[in-house]
């Protein structure tokens, strides 16, 4: 059983396909699989019709350093749908 489902949105798997209609299943913390459609049991489904869903989305243009410290869930970030922040990448030499 999975905790959520979340139902037909139009999902951007990032790899510049165009997007599809598809359901997106959550397990514990995790996506466990983005498919057409899931006929799996959920304790919680959500329609996400005429919405957007872009799994694993990625947000490598930040300056989080500080707030990093301060707010470490990062809530903005996370109302707008990033998964991952990448932050303070400097070349060494």
């Amino acid at each position: 059983m999975l905790d959520c489902i979340i139902r037909q949105g139009l999902v951007y798997d990032g790899l510049g396909q165009p997007p599809r209609r598809g359901d997106l299943g959550i397990a514990g913390r995790r996506i466990a699989m983005v498919r057409e459609h899931i006929d799996l049991p959920a304790l919680r489904e959500y329609d996400a019709s005429g919405l957007w869903l872009a799994p694993g989305f990625i947000d490598i243009h930040t300056h989080y350093d500080l707030e990093l410290e301060v707010a470490p869930g990062l809530p903005e970030s996370v109302r707008h749908g990033v998964t991952t922040v990448v932050i303070a990448i400097a070349a060494c030499r």
